[in-house]
């Protein structure tokens, strides 16, 4: 089986957060991406953050203030806040809100459940964000926790709402998860996870009545998060740092997420046969370290302390890994945990895992037909690495006391000395890092081991260095393991909400500002001018040429191939050719999304001008007033997204 195939990574995120922006020249396919076993082959991105994470409060209109000594009888202003629960309980009615978090510690003594019922939309997300600057922390340590009944147990937050973003909280010590996420579509940045007594932040359904899998909690988005110290005391077995398992849908994804010293795993994607298969989960850009220990120090035989768990139950499901680093893990790094489907794991460091001994840096040998490319293992402590029935290239391994290296794509089985590789004269030694040196037990790695934006940065820890014989060894000549720096090729996930506003003092809503609606979401109609915050549409495959707000000449052709948008698959495209025109008007500043061929790189005009496309899309910002777009070169339009500053 060796030489060169394709094979086709099905990122299962359905998107409806609205435009999705492009930076540092990085595409992003929300539904799938080729990867290409090929020297052209590249890393798309190493970190995500979105819109809305570093917005002055000043942008939010009507926003709701709370503080941690705020009454249920105040106005909700910045100067007269609520208090969390009531202020909850009054966006509850309203189909968009802000709520802003003061600075302080929160106190509470029982779970907050943010209902079904109580959910935002695809155009307006209901946001519960740290106001700009403030060290919010919402402490639930006061809750009753029950050693012998742990499902009695209340969580911090029991999020069943969809189509929330929540940012910049700290949730400390419940006693039961941090942060559940039943519901679908939302967006959860820059949180905090810290000493709760079960898993810090997981995706599961609510309860056992909900028995759909379309029920199941999905799209959901994780981004730049941390999880730490959460340990369950009565079997120190459960509480891991992230976790998406037993009942979680399709396209769940965490990005930018470090997790370390939690009781259990850093990442427990378990399934069992009693419930079936879960969606698939894609993990990138994201770092598990010494899970299995806590803080401080303790650690126990029931401790399963891997890195990243990829399975569970001989259940299957092909998640996704990538650019991601477990490092000190008291067991495997990688494991798939008796997964027995194709996982795929690309651009991986395994750095010194098995602490506890008899364990793998990477553990993947009951994975049919699962693909490994452009990782690296790293020990001090000879921790071998187990490859059976996988297909890999670019990888560097340690098994039966030598180390190799494959090129060329090859089955892989660590089993048998001819299926392991090329022998070495020696392996990954300390010489082909940056640095070694990981900062010990007790340190902050949300404060030293993050960008300005969110992003991950080690510093150079784990990090292969240029120097290295393996500097270029990988698909697409970069690296080989995980890539992780001061410059992250970053994507912008833009998050759609309600307007923006001046007022120093924004008042409580008695109904909630919002633009004329679409009852589906995903096919908002056209008015004959967009409201502020509104997203305005044109399908060619399901609309044609009809449309109420642009105006459009031209001809289609259903031969052009398929593009994969969002939750959409486009197969009708608009020729741009010489005859077409569009044209529309709009009275406020917006955002032009143009989709195009996933490999095309040609020109189009916008008044006029001619402006770039990269890799099937272009973004750019318009001024109120009448637009045209028009042919620069001859290219395929599948879709046009317009939406409102």
């Amino acid at each position: 089986m060796k030489g060169k195939r394709n094979k086709l990574l099905k990122a299962v995120a359905s998107l409806t957060l609205g435009v999705f922006f492009i930076t540092n020249v990085s595409t992003y396919n929300s539904h799938a991406q080729t990867l290409a076993t090929t020297q052209s082959n590249a890393l798309t991105s190493t970190g995500m953050y979105t819109n809305l994470v570093n917005l002055e409060d000043s942008s939010f209109t009507n926003a709701i203030y709370v503080s941690p000594d705020g009454t249920s009888n105040a106005s909700g202003t910045k100067s007269n806040p609520l208090d969390l629960e009531s202020a909850l309980s009054q966006v509850a009615s309203k189909e968009s809100a802000v709520i802003l978090l003061k600075e302080g510690t929160y106190s509470f003594t029982n779970q907050i459940t943010i209902a079904a019922n109580n959910s935002g939309t695809s155009n307006a997300y209901k946001i519960l964000k740290a106001s700009k600057g403030a060290k919010v922390t919402l402490d639930f340590s006061g809750q009753s926790y029950n050693s012998k009944d742990t499902s009695v147990n209340q969580r911090g937050i029991q999020l069943n709402g969809s189509y929330w973003y929540l940012s910049g909280l700290t949730i400390y010590g419940a006693a039961d998860n941090g942060l559940m996420v039943s519901g679908s579509h939302n967006v959860i940045e820059r949180c905090i996870f810290d000493s709760n007594k079960d898993t810090g932040l997981q995706i599961s359904r609510s309860s056992s009545s909900v028995t759909n899998y379309a029920d199941w909690p999905s799209y959901n988005y994780i981004i730049n998060c941390t999880s730490k110290n959460n340990c369950d005391l009565a079997t120190y077995e459960n509480a891991d740092g992230f976790a998406a398992k037993l009942t979680c849908g399709d396209g769940n994804v965490f990005d930018g997420c470090l997790s370390y010293n939690n009781s259990d795993d850093g990442w427990d994607l378990y399934a069992k046969s009693a419930t079936g298969p879960i969606g698939v989960v894609t993990i990138r850009n994201s770092i598990a370290m010494r899970n299995g220990m806590t803080e401080d120090g303790t650690t126990k035989d029931s401790c399963d302390g891997n890195g990243f768990k990829l399975g569970g139950s001989g259940v299957g499901t092909p998640h996704i890994i990538t650019n991601c680093l477990a490092i000190q893990n008291l067991h495997h790094g990688f494991t798939d945990n008796n997964n027995p489907t194709a996982i795929q794991v690309v651009n991986a460091t395994a750095f010194d895992n098995n602490t506890g001994g008899n364990k793998n840096n990477f553990s993947l040998y009951r994975c049919l037909d699962a693909y490994v490319a452009n990782s690296v293992s790293y020990t001090t402590n000879n921790t071998s690495d187990k490859f059976v029935n996988l297909s890999a290239e670019y990888l560097v391994l340690y098994n039966s006391k030598k180390w190799y290296k494959v090129t060329d794509l090859q089955v892989m089985n660590t089993s048998s000395s001819t299926a392991r590789g090329e022998v070495l004269s020696s392996g990954t030694t300390a010489s082909d890092f940056t640095s070694v040196l990981v900062p010990s037990v007790g340190t902050n790695f949300d404060n030293v081991w993050r960008n300005a934006d969110g992003t991950i940065n080690t510093n150079g820890v784990a990090m292969i260095a240029s120097s290295s014989t393996y500097s270029n060894f990988s698909t697409d000549k970069g690296t080989i393991g995980a890539r992780f720096s001061s410059d992250n090729n970053s994507l912008l996930l833009n998050v759609n909400y309600n307007g923006t506003s001046e007022n120093e003092e924004p008042q409580v809503p008695e109904e909630p500002t919002k633009p004329e609606e679409p009852s589906t979401p995903e096919e908002p109609s056209n008015p004959e001018n967009p409201s502020e915050g509104s997203s305005y549409l044109q399908n060619f495959t399901t609309d044609g040429l009809d449309s109420a707000f642009f105006t459009i000449s031209g001809n289609l052709s259903d031969s052009k191939g398929s593009v994969s948008y969002q939750d959409l698959t486009l197969t009708t495209a608009l020729k741009i050719e010489s005859s077409t025109n569009i044209s529309f008007t709009i009275d406020k500043e917006a955002d032009l999304t143009l989709i195009f061929n996933e490999d095309c790189n040609k020109k189009i005009k916008i008044n006029g001008e001619s402006y770039k496309i990269t890799n099937g899309i272009l973004t750019v910002e318009l001024a109120s007033g009448t637009h045209t777009i028009s042919k620069a070169d001859a290219v395929n339009l599948y879709y046009i997204s317009l939406m409102n500053k």
